[in-house]
């Protein structure tokens, strides 16, 4: 799976609002509600507050900020079919208990089927094997609109 397949172009926005962990994660869930009605996903599950309490049920389990200004906030969703992804870039960046203590700035909301384990596992993979990649993060810090971010992440995949 690659990054590209989690988040595509309509699912990038370059500008979430948010002060603090709580605040960005209801306009994430957000994100996420209208990814699952664009799927055409109407199950019970897909609305924002939901969405809310999973991802901040996983934040209680422990922080989902993963270091170098990135969190990668998740979900399991009963009767979705395939992993589905969000990339949200936070102008000011928000503190988010990360192990390196800095600033989220990059956030990858993810919601995976909740019967299987391995779509779970490999979609957090694909996040994960993205940002590894040269200037992943950097790219997407500087690019100026999500138009400019969906090109960073066509180009970085296009390399070996």
């Amino acid at each position: 799976m690659r990054f590209s397949q989690l988040v595509d172009e309509s699912r990038i926005r370059s500008d979430l609002p948010g002060a603090d962990k709580r605040s960005v994660l209801v306009h994430l869930a957000a994100c996420l509600s209208e990814a699952l009605v664009a799927i055409g996903f109407e199950k019970p599950g897909g609305d924002a507050t939901e969405i809310l309490r999973l991802l901040l049920e996983r934040e209680a389990i422990g922080t989902t900020g993963i270091g170098g200004g990135i969190a990668v906030p998740h979900g399991r969703v009963i009767g979705l079919e395939r992993p589905i992804g969000v990339l949200c870039r936070s102008v000011a960046g928000v503190a988010f208990g990360s192990p390196d203590n800095l600033p989220v700035r990059l956030l990858v909301g993810l919601l995976t089927p909740y019967e299987d384990n391995a779509a779970h596992l490999e979609a957090l993979s694909a996040v994960s094997r993205f940002f590894v990649r040269g200037t992943a993060r950097e790219d997407l810090l500087a690019a100026p609109d999500s138009r400019a971010m969906v090109q960073v992440i066509f180009s970085l995949e296009r390399q070996p």
